[in-house]
């Protein structure tokens, strides 16, 4: 991609963009992703993981065009849209460790809450559950995790 003219302004990309003209992801992109990607890897050392940051980030924008149109200043509007993008896909892509794992499978309801801090609502929505049957499943784990860990723990009385 050739270098893009710094004079044309952010209202002439947006107006650009809103009228079809490919030019004007082309000015967008070489002007703001350096700033975009900048801020990702401020979030995330992961190169990788930024670069695939920046890439949802550029298609949520060509699928939702109206994330430009707002009176607050292009280059703020960008970065806001960045740092939403990349807290989502970094919240989704929590990593657990090795020894952990065993943990979340005999127990996701928990994990879900716990590691990936996820709300009730979407939990049962990946489990196809209410949220009355989250709770109560979430209340059985919990026992059972009480009841797999009991050996496990001594409480000492501090006299």
């Amino acid at each position: 991609m050739t270098k893009i003219n710094n004079l044309i302004s952010a209202e002439e990309i947006v107006s650009m963009i809103e009228n079809n003209n490919s030019l004007g992801w082309e000015h967008l992109y070489d002007r703001y992703s350096p700033m975009m990607y900048g801020a990702i890897l401020k979030l995330t050392s992961n190169e990788k993981l930024a670069e695939e940051i920046l890439t949802e980030s550029f298609l949520q924008l060509k699928k939702n065009i109206s994330l430009l149109k707002n009176r607050k200043p292009l280059y703020l509007q960008l970065l806001q849209h960045t740092y939403t993008t990349a807290a989502a896909i970094i919240k989704n892509k929590i990593i657990i460790p090795h020894e952990e794992n065993e943990v979340a499978e005999m127990f996701p309801l928990v994990n879900g809450l716990m590691q990936r801090q996820l709300s009730l609502s979407n939990i049962a929505a990946m489990h196809g559950m209410t949220e009355v049957e989250v709770k109560l499943n979430l209340h059985k784990e919990v026992k059972q995790m009480r009841n797999k860990n009991r050996n496990d723990f001594k409480l000492y009385a501090v006299l």
